[in-house]
C-alpha cells in the first residue's frame, strides 16, 4: 500500500546565479566519452559535528515510500524517501514535495557554494539500518531532473559502497542486457559528510548503484542528490 503524501505546500528554491549557471551546464551528448561517472569527491566535505547534527534532524522526516507495478503486483521499494522542490513523476507517480527544511537549505547552500549550481530540487533516500535497503543499477530519468546539470550527493550515517557503470546503450535505459553495459567502475565507500557530483550528462552514459551489504551492524544511511528540474 501506497504511504499517504505529505500535503505541504511546494517551497521551490531560487533559481541559480546565471554565471554559475553556464559554467555548469551541457548540451545532452556531450558527455559520452567521459572517463568516470564521478567528477568530483569530497570525503571531508562536513565537518563531523555538522553531519552528525544533520543526520539526526533529517531521519526524523515523514518519509514515504516508492511502489513499483510488476506482474500485476504493487512491489514496495527497498529504501524509503523524501522530495523537495518542483514536482516530479517517479514510477509513474506524481509526487507531492515536502516544504524545505532549515536543514535541507543550509546542505542546499552548501553544495551551491562547493559546485557553483544552485540546485531546485532534492531527493532524499533513507536506507534503513542492516544494510539490506539498496538501489540497482539505473539512470535517473529526465523527469527526475535535467540531464544537462550535474548531480550532487550528500552522504550520511553509515558508510556505503557506491559504483558507477558505463552504458552505451543510446540513451534506452531500460534495457538490462549485458552487453549495454562497460566494467563496473570500482566502487566508491561514501564517507559520513562526503559529496560525490555526477557531472553534467553522466546520465545519458553512466549508470549506478548502491548495493545491499552484509555486514553486520550496519547503519542508517541518509543520501540527498540535489538535482535541477526548471533549467
Amino acid at each position: 500500500m501506497k504511504q499517504t503524501q505529505n500535503t505541504n505546500q511546494t517551497s521551490v528554491a531560487p533559481k541559480p546565479e546565471s554565471s554559475n549557471f553556464n559554467l555548469a551546464r551541457t548540451k545532452r551528448g556531450c558527455m559520452t566519452t567521459m572517463k568516470s561517472g564521478i567528477s568530483l569527491y569530497d570525503p571531508n566535505f562536513l565537518p563531523q559535528a555538522d553531519a552528525d547534527r544533520l543526520f539526526a534532524a533529517l531521519e526524523k522526516l515523514p518519509w514515504k515510500r516508492h511502489t513499483m507495478k510488476m506482474y500485476g503486483k504493487e512491489i514496495p521499494m527497498p529504501r524509503l524517501y523524501q522530495w523537495f522542490g518542483v514536482t516530479p513523476c517517479i514510477y509513474g507517480e506524481t509526487i507531492t514535495p515536502h516544504e524545505w527544511t532549515p536543514e535541507t537549505l543550509e546542505i542546499q547552500e552548501r553544495v551551491h557554494k562547493a559546485t557553483g549550481v544552485l540546485f531546485d530540487s532534492l531527493n532524499v533516500n533513507y536506507y534503513r539500518p542492516g544494510g539490506t535497503d539498496h538501489i540497482g543499477w539505473h539512470s535517473d530519468g529526465e523527469e527526475e531532473g535535467s540531464w544537462e546539470f550535474p548531480i550532487a550527493s550528500v552522504s550520511l550515517g553509515a558508510v556505503r559502497k557506491f559504483q558507477t557503470r558505463p552504458y552505451n546503450g543510446n540513451g534506452k535505459l531500460k534495457r538490462r542486457f549485458h552487453k549495454f553495459f562497460g566494467e563496473p567502475d570500482v566502487p566508491v565507500a561514501l564517507e559520513h559528510g562526503s559529496l560525490a557530483v555526477m557531472p553534467a550528462g553522466s546520465q545519458e552514459s553512466y549508470v549506478h548503484r548502491l548495493k545491499a551489504t552484509k555486514q553486520q551492524g550496519t547503519g542508517a544511511r541518509i543520501n540527498l542528490t540535489f538535482r535541477m528540474m526548471r533549467p
